[in-house]
């Protein structure tokens, strides 16, 4: 063991030991350096984290350089470490197997909720379109039995085809004026006849109507406008269609109808061409003659049971005879293209009565 030296210094004839002085200064500063690291604790804490969470920033510049570095060629496939590869374009290609078919599209709810609506409605269609085919069927069989115990399948087959319906008749009408009573369009009627011009009422759900001429084309309209016009009345182009229904119509009234329909529209344009001052060439007055003598040849073979066609079809036929005495006579004149025109309106007029009539009488067979 080693001994701790002690210093003896002889003073006075005695032998005094030595011992070290703490220096005051020395024992004053280590107090005050104490202090101080005390003040200034929580300033030295925050210096070291600083340090601390300088150490956790990241250099992007040594990352990046480092993956540049250490970055692979650009055809590798990514499953092994620098081992270059054949470039994609000269790969050898697999074939695709069919084996390996996978049903993973089963999986899709988009998919299966598609799948499900197209069944679904498909059986539904399918349902309707049964129930409707069944109801033809049952129609059809029962319409067959009724044949075949009734009468003849020839003999139904021809009256079927001897029921038609109303012939086309399109039509240009001049239009005067529309009222909301019959009155007061009665009164603009007989101002409009006191002047030479023809006028008729046609009412349609409530409101009358006031037509002063009839044309086959809307040019020929417009030329019988223009000669109202110029007795200073207003007139309206209306394109005009008779309503009709599916209703049938005798062969025989369909004949009568038919002729009256194809002469109306030859005796218009006859009277249009009166109006601008031409003569009507002789084919033109040739095919209207013979078109009202058809007209009369149906009528004679017309074969009905409701007496009340029968009157109409008589009284519209009845119209044309003044008509065809003026053609006879060789005589064009714009006087006689007005009294033309106020025949076409009146048989206009008894056309519309005939097919209400007939369609009434089809709501009766059928009740």
């Amino acid at each position: 063991m080693t001994k701790k030296r002690e210093v003896l210094v002889r003073l006075d004839g005695k032998y005094k030991k030595v011992e070290k002085r703490i220096n005051f200064n020395e024992t004053a500063a280590a107090k005050d350096s104490g202090k101080v690291q005390q003040k200034y604790a929580p300033l030295l804490s925050a210096r070291q984290s600083d340090e601390k969470e300088t150490k956790k920033i990241v250099n992007l510049q040594k990352k990046r350089q480092f993956l540049e570095d250490t970055q692979q060629p650009f055809w590798d496939d990514g499953k092994s470490h620098q081992s270059p590869k054949l470039p994609p374009s000269q790969r050898k290609k697999k074939k695709p197997s069919w084996n390996r078919f996978s049903f993973s599209f089963l999986k899709n709810i988009v998919f299966l909720s598609v799948t499900a609506a197209v069944l679904v409605g498909s059986a539904f269609g399918l349902m309707l379109l049964s129930l409707l085919s069944g109801n033809d069927t049952s129609a059809e069989s029962e319409q067959g039995v009724l044949q075949s115990i009734g009468q003849p399948a020839e003999t139904a087959v021809r009256a079927e085809n001897d029921l038609k319906t109303f012939p086309a008749f399109d039509l240009q009408l001049v239009q005067g004026g529309a009222f909301s009573t019959q009155e007061k369009g009665q009164e603009m009627a007989g101002v409009i006849k006191a002047k030479g011009f023809p006028s008729v009422i046609m009412e349609d759900n409530g409101t009358y109507f006031l037509f002063l001429g009839i044309a086959s084309g809307k040019e020929s309209a417009e030329v019988i406008g223009s000669h109202l016009e110029a007795h200073n009345q207003d007139t309206y182009i209306k394109p005009y269609a008779f309503k009709t229904s599916e209703a049938e119509v005798e062969d025989s009234v369909y004949s009568v109808l038919s002729a009256g329909v194809q002469w109306m529209e030859l005796a218009a344009r006859m009277s249009v061409k009166n109006m601008e001052g031409q003569v009507p060439a002789d084919q033109d007055v040739t095919a209207f003659f013979q078109s009202g003598a058809v007209w009369k040849q149906s009528h004679e073979a017309l074969s009905t049971n409701n007496s009340d066609v029968e009157e109409l079809l008589q009284q519209w036929l009845d119209l044309t005879e003044p008509v065809m005495e003026v053609y006879s006579a060789g005589t064009f004149s714009d006087a006689f293209a007005w009294e033309i025109q106020d025949s076409l309106l009146k048989g206009m007029i008894i056309y519309d009565k005939l097919i209400r009539e007939i369609e009434n009488n089809n709501d009766i067979d059928h009740t």
